[in-house]
């Protein structure tokens, strides 16, 4: 088995204790043994295969596995020239399974050439005579598999800097598996050459482990062993390294006049806030259904105008961010994040065409802050649990629903249009209510607080869906714009009753009917006598 080495960190090799529970000395260590046995006239015994080595001495009790270097070699010349060193030499296999000494053994005399001779040969069986070298390609590929680090299961040691406070500096080394010498560790003739040069028969090892597995231990690491954990260890490198990607969210910004006032959004802003939210943007920012023209909500025919102004804009948006992401031209992969600032009609519209049916983050503009980044100071908690409340004394079935959200102020009923009062006086029309007690523009601060929103809002849709059967919804929200977008996601495209979303075109005027919201088309609504246009949403 081959090795090359790379100058990186890695610690002495302390005495420790190998598979099977030998100890392993290294070769500072072994000298210092060496030369107690060469002082106290003790007798060693040296077991040797190819590659490998075990040493015992006449005040031992144990085989100690060991690697000798240049230190160790000099101390065992030593006692080979005061005859107090013998050798037995082995195959590989008896040599790993040997626990003592076998007087059946043929015991031969250790001289300094031997030594030598030996050294030399195990040299050449792990460094040369090996098939293709490394190359700087296979050898980039295996420090990126290992991600840096020794691929030793439980090692881990990171092999990327040295640390130059340390009198020695130990390397990195790319390991053979299968060696590319057949007669090194695990080598094979019919694969050794073919392999030496295959990132999957390499391993990035620190010195105490590549030791270990050529040198020490080879027994108990055969080459299935080592491929299983070069494997797993790459897999966990590569989970690791792709846990650092966020995915990908494009942004969309729904902006529009909001009492003659247009908005806006700073675009640093809007990527800090999906940052915070652990997603990636993408580099582009999309204004859809942008509404710059002047507010003329006063005006009767406003909301057909509108639809015609916008019919293509719509048709876009159903097309790039539609509810069937299959059918969509958006990328599958990108979560939508969503900056919505308009009027209520628009953003519950928008909100019906996106959908549940692909990831979606909405976010709330903070008007004290200003800022699209969800509070992110310490002081800052979501509303208690429940706070939201659901009202309402509807038990039986009903053809139509008036559904107020009250939020941000609690409606003052001298605003609700005189026809749609008389109605709901009459019972013709029965009331539900999503309230906050604690109404404030700001309620929705935390994007905990839009979830609770959320689960309440789902619960007065099945309500009105699945117990009240009713078949028209007057929709009428004094609620923070998010709140607005997400409850037009709740909408199930093809299967929801037809929403009217009403709107209050200035502080001195009623709410209004804007849009029928079906469950296929949007169109003015029947109410306000303008139904020029019918634009498909699915």
């Amino acid at each position: 088995m081959t090795a090359t080495s790379q100058n990186t960190n890695g610690s002495n090799l302390d005495d420790s204790t190998s598979r099977s529970g030998e100890y392993i000395l290294d070769d500072g260590a072994l000298s210092e043994w060496l030369e107690n046995n060469y002082f106290s006239r003790h007798h060693v015994t040296f077991l040797y295969s190819q590659t490998a080595c075990r040493l015992t001495s006449d005040n031992s009790d144990r085989l100690f596995m060991a690697d000798p270097g240049k230190q160790s070699l000099k101390s065992l010349k030593k006692l080979a020239r005061k005859e107090l060193l013998s050798r037995f030499e082995l195959p590989n296999d008896n040599l790993e399974s040997a626990a003592e000494i076998n007087q059946e053994w043929t015991l031969l005399i250790a001289d300094p050439n031997f030594l030598t001779s030996w050294n030399t040969s195990r040299n050449e069986a792990l460094g040369l005579g090996r098939g293709t070298a490394i190359s700087k390609i296979t050898s980039q590929k295996v420090w990126m598999d290992a991600g840096g680090r020794c691929m030793y299961k439980g090692c881990g040691r990171d092999l990327t800097s040295i640390d130059h406070t340390l009198k020695e500096s130990h390397k990195a080394y790319l390991a053979h598996i299968v060696a590319s010498n057949p007669d090194g560790p695990r080598g094979n003739p019919q694969t050794s050459h073919s392999l030496s040069d295959k990132s999957d028969n390499i391993m990035l090892m620190c010195d105490e482990h590549h030791r270990l597995i050529d040198k020490i231990d080879v027994y108990s690491h055969p080459a299935p062993l080592l491929q299983e954990m070069r494997q797993q260890h790459s897999e966990t490198v590569r989970t690791l390294l792709n846990s650092l990607s966020f995915p990908r969210a494009q942004a969309v910004a729904i902006f529009g006049s909001v009492a003659n006032v247009l908005t806006s959004g700073f675009e640093q802003d809007i990527r800090q806030a999906i940052l915070d939210r652990n997603y990636l943007p993408n580099p582009e920012i999309k204004h859809a259904i942008s509404r710059t023209q002047r507010d003329q909500r006063t005006t009767e025919s406003h909301w057909d105008n509108l639809l015609h102004e916008h019919q293509l804009d719509i048709q876009n948006f159903v097309a790039n961010y539609g509810g069937n992401p299959s059918h969509s031209n958006a990328r599958q992969t990108d979560t939508l994040a969503i900056f919505p600032l308009s009027n209520v009609p628009l953003l519950v519209l928008a909100g019906r065409i996106v959908g549940e049916a692909r990831p979606v983050e909405v976010f709330q503009y903070d008007r004290h802050r200003a800022s699209w980044r969800w509070n992110q100071e310490a002081t800052s908690t979501p509303m208690p649990l429940n706070t939201l409340q659901l009202i309402t004394d509807c038990k039986e079935q009903v053809d139509e629903v008036f559904l107020t959200i009250e939020l941000t102020a609690h409606l003052d009923e001298k605003w609700i249009p005189n026809t749609l009062k008389e109605k709901i006086d009459n019972g013709e029309i029965q009331k539900i209510r999503i309230i906050n007690p604690f109404p404030s523009p700001s309620c929705i601060s935390h994007s905990d607080d839009l979830e609770q929103f959320t689960s309440i809002a789902r619960e007065a849709i099945r309500l009105i869906q699945d117990q009240l059967y009713a078949s028209k919804v007057h929709l009428l929200m004094i609620s923070p714009a998010s709140t607005v977008f997400r409850f037009g996601q709740l909408l199930q495209a093809g299967h929801h009753p037809t929403y009217i979303p009403y709107d209050r075109p200035d502080r001195d005027s009623p709410f209004r009917p804007t849009f029928d919201i079906t469950g296929q088309h949007v169109s003015a609504s029947a109410a306000s006598g303008n139904t020029n246009i019918n634009i498909l949403l699915r």
